[in-house]
């Protein structure tokens, strides 16, 4: 709860920071990544691979390897791009100049190898550690006997603080050239303004696509960005395109 924050590299210069990661589908689901986290020496982030790999083998080991190919082996035919991963992709390569809205080959190509590698020039955080299908769900309630995590919003007040101050230290010890935070919920635009110590206000705020708002903001040598979830409804490569464009300029 207190000391695992995701996957990748610290030492990069382009952080993804989301509300909480999807899955807690099922009991045994959170028991996998648990003992995922203790198989890599209880870590503050890991290799999102590795992870991967030690989650599928541990819900399901004759399985896992057929599972793990379908979000970390471009080459295979059963491949799929995870929709989150895809659009945080999408945004970094264009902000980079590396994606036109039509190479979807260096996409896979990009998840399959430099998402969230302990090599690779980025890192995903989260805000939340219990991994959940929704926000809306808080199944882990059934599971647990621990007094806070008896409903979403005990587990709020309990980890909220601790977890914001975290990252805060990890930004100012490592310092990421971006931050992108992905959310653009009233709650979390208060929390992403705690880490980053700027107001994501209406001077700071662009729009594109007219539906979807976009707050960038440069702090010292960071650039911090918020964005909406990459699932949202509307979201296409060309807003990709147009946020990375915005992002070039402001690192410039």
């Amino acid at each position: 709860m207190k000391k695992f924050y995701g996957y990748g590299n610290l030492g990069s210069d382009f952080w993804f920071i989301g509300k909480e990661e999807a899955g807690g589908e099922s009991q045994k689901d959170i028991e996998a990544r648990l003992n995922a986290w203790k198989a890599s020496n209880k870590s503050e982030v890991a290799d999102l691979y590795e992870f991967h790999d030690r989650i599928f083998s541990y819900k399901s080991p004759e399985t896992s390897n057929a599972v793990l190919s379908r979000f970390f082996d471009h080459t295979s035919r059963k491949f799929k791009l995870q929709r989150t991963w895809a659009g945080l992709i999408k945004l970094q390569l264009a902000s980079n100049g590396a994606y036109d809205g039509k190479n979807c080959s260096i996409i896979k190509k990009y998840q399959s190898e430099w998402l969230g590698r302990f090599n690779s020039p980025n890192c995903l955080l989260e805000l939340f550690p219990i991994s959940s299908p929704s926000s809306k769900k808080f199944e882990i309630s059934e599971w647990s006997d621990i007094e806070y995590l008896k409903d979403r919003k005990s587990y709020k007040q309990a980890l909220t603080e601790i977890r914001i101050n975290k990252i805060r230290k990890l930004i100012q010890e490592h310092y990421p050239k971006v931050v992108i935070f992905y959310s653009t919920d009233k709650e979390y635009l208060d929390y992403w303004h705690q880490i980053a110590g700027i107001s994501f206000s209406e001077d700071s705020k662009i729009h594109l696509h007219k539906k979807h708002a976009v707050y960038l903001k440069k702090r010292e040598n960071t650039v911090y960005v918020v964005i909406p979830h990459p699932t949202a409804f509307g979201i296409s490569n060309k807003f990709w395109i147009e946020v990375g464009q915005e992002l070039k300029k402001l690192k410039e």
